[in-house]
């Protein structure tokens, strides 16, 4: 059974039909049709010029102890077996159809080179505490110099 999640109760529907008025209903989905149930194999489309299943026993020694299987060649990992009166169904695959030319993803891109390093781009050793807090006085007592002489210039300009 096809279920319609677009549909909406009749209630619903009645209260927002005022509402939404102006507003565009999205498009209600179609719903999917597939082969009668219980169809001739015979009447699947062809793969290739190849049927779309494949039969075989298991067995050709004693092929009233073989089991039949039945495999897809549309749907590779699909298969249908049967002994006596059991039967099953199994899918084991990617979920892909079989395609004549196999799918070959692109190749990545080539590695990149590493960075360039001369003059300019080194690496060096970090700082220690005490040359850090050597650096940090050197720039406050620059900047307070910078502040004082900012001072004079404006008490200059008075």
């Amino acid at each position: 059974t096809w279920y319609n999640p677009v549909q909406k109760a009749s209630d619903e529907f009645e209260e927002e039909e005022e509402e939404d008025e102006e507003k565009e209903q999205p498009e209600e989905p179609e719903p999917e049709t597939g082969p009668q149930l219980l169809t001739s194999v015979a009447e699947d489309a062809k793969v290739e010029n190849l049927p779309s299943w494949s039969a075989r026993l298991t067995s050709s020694i004693m092929p009233h102890y073989a089991v039949a299987i039945v495999s897809s060649n549309l749907w590779p990992g699909a298969h249908a077996f049967t002994f006596s009166k059991m039967f099953e169904n199994i899918y084991v695959g990617w979920g892909l159809k079989y395609t004549a030319t196999p799918f070959n993803p692109l190749l990545p891109p080539p590695v990149q080179d590493e960075f360039p390093s001369g003059a300019d781009i080194t690496e060096t050793t970090d700082p220690t505490v005490e040359q850090e807090a050597a650096l940090r006085v050197a720039q406050e007592e620059a900047q307070a110099k910078q502040d004082e002489e900012e001072e004079v210039e404006d008490s200059d300009d008075d």
